[in-house]
């Protein structure tokens, strides 16, 4: 800070604290406001600079003469956190979520609103929003999703340049104006010269209706663009090709469709109703030994498969003795024995007291206090065996 400046600055706070609710204001964006009486002027203290001018008087004020904020708890948003304008203009936004709902009242998204901000990964669009402004996401480079509602008419320029992680985004019909580079990969600034130039192009994917504004765009600037209506899949896969699944026992298949969006339907079937069975959506239950296969086929014929293998299932379950005993605070580990001993399962334990006697999934049991406890084993497909434990 010049010397010049700083005068003029305590020149200010000298005046203002010389009346009883001083105001004294310059053309700077500098505010120095004063609440206290005139012999009590160690008050309230409120100082406002304009980040544009790069100032700091933090030293001129004392900690404890410093107002406290009111800040939403890290993570979330806050109605402080956003300077809306006249006309519902949002010119920025300063807190730290990393997602955010646009207030109803905004109306724009002004230019640079959300310039750099780190923490951001999601975003929805408030519904009585029209324009987003020139670069209003620049440089969000965590953001990965955004839903742009059926208000927006307009996007302007490197609205979304430098948003590296966004990777889809769908363009209303109501969208008319799609200006150059919204979706450059970054903006060179040529601050000396006064110029800037945007570069590149995002790896992405807009998602829009056939003969739109957003499907015109993508063709001339290159993006790959997919209509969800009339758009067929390229492929179906699975999360799992193969898996082994005791008697009993569910698993869940989960199918990704590629291009992402791509509206279709979804047929399941297995080869052996008797070995493992499967819903419409991908629900695999094991129900005898064998192997089966799950296919997955898509309303255009693409298919993904995952082979089920189901082990043998056990019969019987039992343990060696009916009763037991452990000594408080002591432990003791049961095992159970399946018929056939071939056979596969998983086995859940549990106990009919847990203020007596404890059980791990392992099957260690733990005296609590004296007292009499029952510990239950069951396998997948429902075989139980229990043991009576005497805690002393």
């Amino acid at each position: 800070m010049s010397r010049i400046f700083r005068s003029i600055l305590c020149a200010l706070l000298i005046a203002a604290v010389t009346l009883p609710c001083a105001m004294a204001e310059v053309d700077l964006g500098i505010e120095a406001h004063i609440d206290a009486p005139v012999d009590g002027i160690k008050t309230d203290i409120y100082i406002d600079l304009d980040e544009s001018y790069g100032l700091d008087v933090s030293e001129l004020v004392t900690e404890d003469l410093k107002p406290a904020r009111n800040e939403a708890n890290e993570g979330e948003q806050a109605s402080e956190d956003f300077e809306i304008f006249e006309g519902g203009i949002l010119g920025s936004y300063r807190g730290k979520a990393s997602e955010v709902v646009i207030p109803d009242e905004v109306t724009e998204i002004g230019a640079e609103a959300f310039s750099d901000c780190t923490t951001l990964t999601k975003v929805v669009i408030g519904p009585n929003v029209t324009r987003i402004r020139a670069d209003a996401f620049i440089r969000c480079v965590n953001l990965v999703e955004v839903i742009i509602p059926d208000s927006v008419t307009r996007i302007d320029e490197g609205a979304f340049c430098g948003c590296t992680s966004l990777k889809t985004i769908a363009i209303p019909e109501s969208v008319t104006i799609i200006e150059p580079h919204v979706f450059a990969e970054l903006m060179m600034d040529y601050s000396d010269e006064g110029v800037y130039e945007y570069i590149g192009l995002l790896d992405i994917t807009i998602y829009g209706k056939t003969g739109s504004a957003a499907q015109i765009y993508a063709q001339n600037a290159g993006i790959h663009f997919v209509d969800p209506v009339q758009a067929k899949p390229d492929s179906v896969s699975l999360n799992k090709s193969k898996a082994t699944v005791y008697a009993g026992k569910t698993l869940q298949l989960k199918a990704t469709v590629k291009p992402a969006g791509v509206s279709t339907t979804l047929k399941w079937r297995t080869s052996n109703s008797k070995v493992a069975t499967v819903t419409q959506k991908g629900l695999v239950k094991a129900v005898g030994k064998g192997t089966a296969t799950i296919t997955v086929k898509t309303d255009n014929g693409k298919k993904a498969t995952c082979k089920i293998t189901v082990p043998t299932a056990p019969r019987k379950i039992a343990f060696a003795r009916t009763i037991c005993s452990v000594k408080k605070g002591k432990t003791i580990k049961l095992t159970a024995k399946l018929t056939p001993t071939r056979a596969k399962t998983t086995l859940t334990w549990t106990t009919s007291d847990k203020k007596v006697a404890t059980v791990t999934q392992k099957g260690v049991v733990k005296g609590v206090k004296k007292g009499t406890a029952t510990i239950t084993v069951k396998t997948a497909n429902g075989k139980k065996a229990s043991v009576k434990v005497v805690v002393k």
